[in-house]
């Protein structure tokens, strides 16, 4: 006896069967994976869709559902870059609204994607306007013991030349 309605497999290593999954199929993976004990036809009740449609569909849904249950982190990554090519598509197609601001705006965000935002040039200096003098000063300091280094840095605190409070090892680096 012929099979009527042969259903292709799609468990080959060359086929990702979340790539073939329409939104509707989406939901209903979804669904399965969030209550375990749901039958095909509690999910699609589910998420609102005829019962019979789901036995429909080519096996590639079930091999979505039992990689998504096996793998859950790769389902969602497949789903993610599902959404970005979407969001995308959605941004390539306001490039031709009928509003100039619309299609300006759209077109530099994905100039911006692509190429980097433009660099924006910024001036830190005094209120002057003037810019900030730095200096930077080498200081080679040699202690013959804990209680003599401890001095040292808590006199370059009190001079400002390094940051007051706890150094390193717990020593601190106040005058007292």
């Amino acid at each position: 006896m012929t099979n009527k309605n042969p259903q292709k497999s799609t468990k080959t290593p060359n086929i990702d069967p979340f790539s073939l999954l329409s939104e509707t199929q989406w939901r209903y993976v979804t669904a399965r994976v969030e209550n375990p004990s749901f039958s095909k036809k509690d999910a699609a009740e589910y998420i609102g869709i005829e019962p019979n449609t789901v036995y429909k569909w080519d096996t590639y849904v079930d091999d979505a559902l039992e990689v998504a249950r096996a793998d859950i982190h790769r389902a969602a990554l497949d789903r993610r870059k599902q959404a970005v090519l979407k969001a995308i598509a959605v941004k390539i197609a306001l490039l031709d609204s009928e509003d100039e601001n619309v299609r300006s705006k759209v077109a530099s965000e994905i100039i911006e994607w692509e190429l980097g935002k433009a660099s924006q040039g910024v001036t830190v200096g005094n209120a002057d306007g003037k810019p900030f003098k730095t200096e930077s000063t080498n200081v080679n300091i040699q202690a013959d013991n804990a209680h003599d280094a401890g001095n040292i840095l808590a006199e370059l605190a009190r001079l400002g030349a390094i940051p007051s409070g706890t150094g390193k090892n717990g020593h601190d680096t106040e005058v007292d």
